[in-house]
């Protein structure tokens, strides 16, 4: 019973995430699309909103994990509860693969946004703002 209740949460969870992170890549290649058409601040802007929330998911995937991989260690202990401490593991180990899926894209918008400033002759940030308040 409780293996089909693991079962069934990771599926929903998973497809959630596969959801959620083909929305986000569509609204990252839109944003990469923009910034050919000349409107390069405001798409330096909407990366750093990505880069941001992409953050924010990272460090709820690397929680669950820590908190999952806790849950496990105390239930490997356990008498008959063994097989739970593995699936929690094994749940910690896809929320730390997620994580690292969401480093790489964060890793790819730093560089193209990277890109962009670099196309535009702006090392600095402080070049960048001083821009935005022309």
């Amino acid at each position: 019973m409780k293996k089909l209740l693991y079962q069934k949460s990771f599926t929903i969870f998973f497809v959630l995430f596969l959801f959620s992170f083909s929305l986000m890549t569509i609204q990252i290649n839109h944003t990469l699309a923009s910034s050919s058409r000349g409107d390069w601040k405001s798409d330096v802007k909407n990366i750093d909103l990505l880069i941001k929330e992409l953050n924010e998911k990272k460090l709820g995937y690397e929680g669950r994990a820590v908190s999952l991989e806790n849950q496990a260690q105390r239930l490997q202990f356990d008498q008959g509860e063994l097989s739970l401490a593995k699936k929690k593991f094994q749940l910690a180990d896809q929320n730390r693969k997620l994580a690292e899926q969401v480093e790489q894209e964060i890793q790819f918008l730093k560089q193209k946004k990277a890109e962009i400033l670099r196309k535009h002759n702006i090392e600095t940030v402080e070049e960048l703002e001083s821009i935005d308040e022309k």
